[in-house]
């Protein structure tokens, strides 16, 4: 809401129904306090579209802080597989190397027997 135009009032009646005037045109209530401070406040049916807005507004949180949970939950399954892919993928090259060393070793074994069989 946009204040007032500025103005002087003569007595403080006068200021408190100006400025009563002016919420209530605007959709507001004002309630004036014995220590002359004027308190400016949303009317009923804002209060209920604001309290709507509010509880809309958390609920969209809530539901962000859900799917960012999600989220995180599928990355760390993504993560999980692709390192268990990894050492899948190292253990088979292992065993792969240990294939060919043991091929290698036999081969030298039956290339020692033939060569003694020569001699």
């Amino acid at each position: 809401m946009d204040p007032p135009d500025e103005a002087e009032y003569s007595t403080r009646d006068a200021l408190v129904r100006a400025v009563q005037d002016y919420g209530k045109a605007h959709g507001y209530a004002v309630t004036t306090k014995r220590d002359n401070s004027i308190i400016l406040g949303l009317s009923t049916f804002e209060l209920v579209a604001l309290s709507q807005n509010v509880r809309k507004w958390q609920q969209g949180k809530q539901q962000e802080e859900e799917k960012r949970q999600e989220r995180e939950q599928l990355r760390k399954k993504k993560k999980y597989r692709e390192e268990q892919q990894r050492k899948e993928s190292q253990q088979e090259e292992e065993e792969r190397q240990l294939e060919e060393e043991q091929w290698d070793i036999e081969e030298e074994i039956w290339s020692e027997r033939e060569q003694g069989e020569e001699g």
